[in-house]
């Protein structure tokens, strides 16, 4: 599903030495939730949730550093240096009394920004295990997530999969996908620009689904809505979903 361009504003922002790709919709004026992607992911993952939220919030959504259309300075891939590099783009757009909703990856990045900066109302973190928090050592011992460690090793994954990213991501949409062959980034690559072209525009609820349109799992959609819904709330200002 393509984004309306007459809903969806873009534009690029740039922190520091990087020119974050931001996305946004809903009224500018209304509390404000920033949705952080996960592996291997761009914003639209959070697509049709954001249209949803868009009534009531402020849905704004990033290509997360070195993703998508996020160029710019590479990090050193620690989720608090990318917790940072979203605490600039926090102030440089002026975002008061935001809610940060993370998956995956961007749900570690959630909790590195939770626990060294102050300025969350709300905290969503979902479909992630916390790395140095039970069962991070179990999850490092899974032999299915055997890429944790390749991805570790400097250089070498660009090394090797380089003009191989269509065969290298094809095997993970395969692994964990219901529907196997039919979510694979030939599907949808010649409509995707070169530069964004690596990047999965599925969510993990979909690519988990028989649905091709669901974008969002059904956890995430509740966690979301229930935190939409305290946005009221003033006696739920200080906790964290």
């Amino acid at each position: 599903m393509d984004d309306d361009e007459e809903t969806f504003r873009h534009r690029q922002v740039t922190v520091g030495g990087s020119s974050l790709h931001v996305v946004e919709i809903g009224n500018p004026e209304a509390l404000p939730f920033l949705f952080l992607h996960g592996w291997p992911e761009s914003w639209q993952s959070w697509q049709r949730i954001m249209t949803i939220a868009s009534s009531q919030v402020r849905a704004i959504a990033i290509d997360l550093p070195g993703v998508g259309e996020s160029t710019g300075d590479p990090t050193d891939g620690s989720k608090r240096q990318l917790a940072a590099t979203v605490r600039g783009l926090v102030e440089i757009m002026g975002l008061q009394d935001l809610t940060m909703v993370g998956q995956d990856i961007g749900g570690m990045i959630t909790y590195a920004y939770l626990r060294t900066f102050p300025d969350l109302r709300q905290a969503v973190i979902m479909d992630v295990v916390i790395p140095g928090i039970d069962p991070w050592e179990q999850v490092l011992r899974n032999p299915y997530l055997w890429h944790f460690a390749f991805h570790a090793v400097p250089e070498l994954p660009e090394t090797l999969v380089q003009g191989h990213q269509v065969e290298y991501f094809d095997y993970f949409y395969e692994a964990i996908s219901a529907d196997g062959p039919r979510l694979t980034i030939a599907t949808w690559l010649p409509s995707k620009s070169a530069s964004s072209s690596w990047v999965a525009s599925c969510s993990a609820g979909r690519l988990r689904s028989n649905s091709t349109t669901t974008c969002v799992s059904r956890v995430a959609h509740s966690a979301v809505s229930r935190s939409i819904s305290s946005t009221s709330a003033p006696e739920q200002r200080n906790n964290w979903a």
